[in-house]
């Protein structure tokens, strides 16, 4: 169960902790989890979901939220099987109960992700089209969401060998992440990575080089030259300089990393 025992985050608020919702902790979680603080993510979302449990609300929107995140955060630190457990409790909850379409698209995707990194590759590829087709229906051909799932599609045909399937759609991702994100968001630096090392996997470095060099600018000129961010574009450039053989460079970009 989710009971809440003592030294969760509940007890640690003290007196403020009865003034928090479950909306509240699924909020800190998703701040825990977003800053790479899994333990308090995980407690946080335990919490709201059984603050939910207690007030019959395990079943609405806010509990199918819940039950998605914890679905990726047991997805992110490995705990497989639980994360397959909420992710399909979420999307169940979302398609038959809510008739969340939207929110059902979404819990695709995540599903999808899960069974890319699994191996199960069939059934990834079923979701993720079925996300895909669902996303462009509910939030429109020119959202952020669909960027997203677009580029978790891309990376599976990537995985499968497909690159030049893989290349089409990233390339839509980056194309609709351009006018939703604006170039210097984090996400849209992502996607364009990404396609750097798709250019990589197929010996295409000139082209892999100078979208890194250009993520380097962005980064550089965002976040200073001190940011972890600054420091993992700097080593994706030396491995590309590895794979050329350009070895000074590689010590020069290492060296600043």
């Amino acid at each position: 169960g989710f009971a809440v025992k003592r030294g969760t985050i509940r007890e640690r608020l003290g007196d403020r902790a009865g003034e928090m919702k479950p909306e509240d902790y699924n909020n800190a979680g998703e701040f825990f989890y977003a800053s790479n603080k899994f333990r308090s993510a995980r407690l946080s979302f335990k919490t709201a979901f059984a603050l939910l449990i207690a007030e019959g609300r395990a079943d609405s929107e806010a509990g199918a939220l819940v039950k998605s995140n914890l679905g990726l955060l047991y997805h992110t630190t490995g705990r497989f099987t639980l994360s397959e457990e909420f992710t399909l409790a979420a999307l169940k909850l979302r398609k038959e109960t809510l008739n969340d379409r939207a929110g059902y698209g979404a819990s695709l995707n995540n599903l999808a992700v899960l069974y890319k990194d699994l191996g199960r590759y069939n059934e990834a590829e079923e979701h993720i089209r079925s996300a895909v087709e669902i996303t462009r229906e509910t939030m429109g051909g020119e959202s952020a969401a669909l960027a997203i799932v677009l580029n978790n599609q891309a990376i599976l045909f990537q995985v499968l060998g497909n690159y030049k399937e893989a290349e089409r759609i990233l390339k839509e991702a980056i194309e609709i992440a351009g006018i939703e994100l604006r170039e210097k968001s984090p996400n849209f630096v992502r996607l364009k990575v990404n396609l750097a090392l798709l250019y990589q996997l197929q010996n295409r470095y000139d082209e892999a080089e100078e979208i890194y060099l250009e993520a380097i600018r962005i980064k550089k000129n965002r976040l200073g030259t001190n940011h972890p961010d600054y420091a993992v574009m700097l080593r994706n450039l030396a491995s590309l300089y590895q794979l050329k053989g350009d070895y000074n460079r590689v010590e020069e970009n290492l060296n600043k990393a």
